[in-house]
């Protein structure tokens, strides 16, 4: 019987989405502060994301003001993109809904058992013949290193957009966003991607996703916002630093 794991303390981290992700977008960064401490708390306590703890104790568990606690709450029990909340409320616990993707036993498990995987397949390796010029040492090298070269997929060939062309999505992309929004939209929503990219020096995984999650965004940060209109302001600054302006 293989030997149990010991317990890690710490929790997974997804920077990406801290810095680019719905959380960036939607919260301040003091609420951002709130939310690693809720996931914090959520690892000490070890059950499944639940926290036992309410509005009373979590300002002084999280050491910060009610207020701001009370507004990260708020806003995290929202669904977001993909309609689920980052927070659930029952009485007098809080979740964090999707703690699992962060538990670190979760990942220590994974890791357990891939290395055990690994251990059984190198015992299983046929040895080689007397007359055979191969180390024996040398074959199970060989194989573990086959096993665990991963299979590169084909490469997606993407299309550049936008007046500089930074803007990288495929054909059949391109296409949903045309019949979704239309030519004239798709290529202003387009423009305006590339201008926040070359103002912020942003880089996302995919260009067509944050183009289809901005729009979700839209009742929340229209052109015509204060925060829409500077942002467009220093985009345009930026171009014309660049001597992109046509």
């Amino acid at each position: 019987m293989g030997r149990k794991p010991a317990r890690l303390k710490w929790f997974k981290f997804y920077f990406d989405k801290y810095l680019d992700g719905s959380t960036s977008r939607e919260l301040t960064s003091s609420e951002r502060g709130v939310f690693v401490g809720l996931l914090s708390l959520a690892a000490r306590a070890n059950n499944h994301g639940w926290i036992d703890a309410d509005m009373e104790s979590l300002p002084r568990l999280l050491d910060a003001p009610g207020p701001v606690v009370q507004r990260t709450l708020e806003k995290c029990q929202a669904p977001g993109p993909d309609g689920e909340p980052k927070i659930h409320i029952d009485g007098h616990r809080v979740q964090v809904v999707k703690f699992d993707e962060y538990n670190p036993e979760r990942w220590e498990r994974q890791l357990y058992d891939s290395r055990h995987e690994t251990t059984n397949n190198v015992d299983n390796v046929v040895r080689p013949t007397n007359d055979s010029k191969t180390r024996p040492d040398q074959t199970r090298r060989e194989e573990t290193r086959k096993e665990k070269t991963p299979h590169n997929p084909p490469k997606v060939l993407k299309t550049s957009f936008g007046e500089e062309g930074t803007v990288k999505m495929t054909q059949e992309e391109y296409d949903k966003l045309l019949t979704r929004f239309g030519e004239s939209d798709a290529k202003v929503r387009i423009q305006h991607l590339e201008d926040y990219i070359l103002s912020k020096g942003k880089k996302y995984a995919s260009h067509y996703r944050t183009i289809l999650v901005w729009a979700e965004k839209d009742g929340q940060a229209k052109p015509s916002d204060p925060e829409w209109d500077r942002i467009c302001v220093e985009a345009e600054k930026v171009r014309n630093s660049l001597g992109l302006t046509k």
